[in-house]
């Protein structure tokens, strides 16, 4: 499946080898200023608009309490590690795993028309990219809707289809 035809709304997610082993990355255009990207992935009341959100003091290397929202089942929060901040361009965080930090990289940039963010996520085995990969694409998605990109996102049934599961599948 080619990446435009997965989902007419959203491109694909990319699984690409770094020298500290594999990635789950995606690249997403906004037409929002990167001042409003930023406060969208970072400001709690914003974020639990499209994830969910998040208590604590906000500084590299505190913890703070981080509980999605919009999951099927109610999710109790995680903690989750600040590794680097720099409004509004790059935060890192680990969130807390059995199989050791869950590292997800947020790389914000301006462009002529807008902002860009970069996604990525290390991977701890290539094929965790196949439960991963819709996952993100679906948040993803909703924050482009929850910034006035895109038409409201589907519910997660109706989004994680075989079709694009088995995109993710193909990545691997």
């Amino acid at each position: 499946m080619s990446e435009s035809s997965s989902k007419a709304m959203s491109p694909l997610g990319r699984i690409v080898s770094t020298a500290e082993g594999s990635v789950l990355e995606f690249r997403r255009e906004y037409r929002v200023p990167l001042a409003e990207l930023w406060s969208a992935l970072t400001e709690p009341d914003l974020l639990a608009r499209w994830i969910g959100t998040w208590t604590g003091e906000a500084k590299v290397g505190a913890t703070v309490r981080f509980q999605m929202l919009h999951e099927d089942e109610e999710c109790p929060p995680e903690e989750v590690t600040i590794v680097a901040c720099d409004p509004p361009r790059r935060l890192t965080v680990d969130f807390t795993s059995p199989e050791g930090p869950w590292r997800i990289e947020l790389t914000l940039s301006d462009t002529p028309t807008g902002s860009t963010l970069l996604f990525i996520q290390r991977l701890f085995r290539p094929e965790s990219a196949a439960d991963a990969g819709p996952g993100w694409h679906w948040y993803l998605d909703r924050l482009a809707s929850d910034l006035g990109e895109t038409d409201p996102t589907p519910a997660w049934d109706d989004f994680n289809t075989p079709e694009l599961r088995g995109a993710y599948q193909s990545m691997v």
